[in-house]
């Protein structure tokens, strides 16, 4: 019975290890323009598109969130008053809905200068539609 029950054990044990090791190597480093235009709306911009953090009016947003900080302390460019953005890197969980790209989660948050993400050319084609996709809907 003893050695049953430690079988038991030790197979739910490698089982969730496992699971805990592919939690782990879901997080993705992105790296790319941190939005903040408006207050409680959050995107972060990298070279293969658009990711939403936080939408104001919704409910839910990403486990973390607390580690991305007050982004106007750092290398960071105004855009609407107290609001705009700033470049980083972040450790994250994502996932696609309708076509739509989310995080949703936050594993950890880096600011870098604004420099890189000026210069990377991966980011230029998506910054500047991320600069006509918000005016468009009124959030720059």
């Amino acid at each position: 019975m003893i050695s049953r029950t430690f079988l038991n054990l030790t197979f739910v044990s490698v089982f969730l290890g496992g699971l805990v090791t592919q939690v782990a190597q879901a997080a993705e480093n992105r790296c790319g323009l941190i939005e903040n235009p408006t207050p409680a709306n959050w995107w972060l911009t990298d070279g293969e598109g658009t990711w939403t953090i936080r939408l104001q009016g919704r409910d839910w947003e990403p486990l973390g969130m607390d580690r991305i900080g007050d982004i106007s302390e750092g290398d960071y460019r105004r855009t609407n008053g107290n609001y705009g953005y700033a470049c980083a890197c972040a450790k994250v969980d994502t996932t696609t809905f309708d076509g739509e790209r989310y995080i949703t989660a936050i594993h950890s948050f880096t600011q870098i200068p604004l420099a890189r993400c000026d210069n990377d050319p991966a980011l230029a084609k998506e910054a500047g539609s991320l600069t006509q996709n918000r005016s468009e809907t009124g959030l720059n």
